[in-house]
This record gives structure tokens, C-alpha cells and sequence, in this order.
């Protein structure tokens, strides 16, 4: 059984990726056969476009007492540097999908609600003598440089959020 499979996926990739006239190598009529039962394959993670993008994110927020602290790293003191392991910050691969969302321009839509919850967030935690006043979403943009040449880092902030509302004055009575 094991052979067969290993058989039958050969075949698939070979009709997929070899050349025209090796098509007749797995008919067309077991397609459907492999779709039923997921023994198709791809492999355009990696080609013919791979992303020539990576980075990781800071949350740099400016508290009520006046520091400065990185909320995407515990209130740590603010770092620009990249981190040692960029997908270990996240929680789960929901969490990093999410905030890989957020750096996209056509779920900007989502970037205000989940600035908003951080505030709310981060007010509870650090207690209204420290809590934030405004929050920035910055990623870190790292390309992928050419063969042979040097890559560089441009720091992008994609949203600001003021935390604490402003007072609105009271018009004073014309009489």
C-alpha cells in the first residue's frame, strides 16, 4: 500500500511539474481520485514566488508616568533590534496570523479595534499611574537583499492610538 502511495504522488508531481509531454503519465481521470482522498501536492511556498519579506513588530507605548516599553514584549524596555526567535513571540499560529494581518494593507480596517483593545488591555494590567497614553504598531520591514549584497531594515509604523480620550471643554453660557 505504502509503494502505491509513494506511486501515485511520483506520478501526480510528474504530471503537474514535468514537461507537457508527460502528461499522460497520470491520467486525468484520477484526479479526482487524488483530491478525494489528499494526495495532491503544491509547492509554490517557495516557487515561483517566495516572499522576499520578513520582520518582526514592536509596540512601543508612552505610559502616564512617562516611560517608554515594548507592550509586544511584556512591557519591556523598547529594542529595535530583531528578536532571537521571531515566530516565538507569538502565542499560536492564530496570534502570528493575526498580527501579520494587521501589517496588511487590506485588513487595515482591523488596526484601530485592536489598538483600542490593547489600551483597554494594558490599562488593566499597569493600573491607571502607569497606564498608556498612546501606542504605536511599528513593524520592523527587513527585505531580502539581491545575491551578494547587504539587506536593510526601515521601520514602519502602521498605526498610532491615543489611548486616553481628551476632555471635551464646556461652552460657557452666553447669558
Amino acid at each position: 500500500m505504502a509503494l502505491a502511495v509513494i506511486v501515485f504522488i511520483t506520478l501526480w508531481n510528474i504530471r503537474l511539474h514535468g514537461p507537457r509531454d508527460w502528461q499522460w503519465v497520470y491520467p486525468q481521470k484520477a484526479r479526482p481520485v487524488t483530491l478525494a482522498v489528499g494526495l495532491h501536492q503544491f509547492w509554490n511556498l517557495f516557487a515561483p514566488y517566495p516572499s522576499r519579506e520578513d520582520g518582526w513588530f514592536v509596540i512601543p507605548a508612552k505610559l502616564a508616568d512617562g516611560t517608554e516599553v515594548d507592550l509586544f514584549r511584556d512591557a519591556a524596555p523598547v529594542s529595535w533590534d530583531p528578536p532571537e526567535d521571531r515566530r516565538g513571540e507569538f502565542s499560536s499560529v492564530r496570534h502570528f496570523q493575526h498580527m501579520i494581518n494587521l501589517w496588511k494593507r487590506r485588513y487595515k480596517q482591523y488596526r484601530e479595534p485592536w489598538a483600542r483593545y490593547m489600551c483597554r488591555t494594558w490599562k488593566q494590567r499597569l493600573g491607571p499611574e502607569r497606564q498608556p497614553e498612546r501606542i504605536d504598531l511599528v513593524y520592523m520591514l527587513e527585505k531580502t537583499p539581491e545575491p551578494g549584497k547587504e539587506g536593510k531594515v526601515a521601520k514602519r509604523r502602521i498605526w498610532r492610538q491615543n489611548c486616553i480620550a481628551k476632555k471635551k471643554k464646556k461652552k460657557k453660557d452666553a447669558g
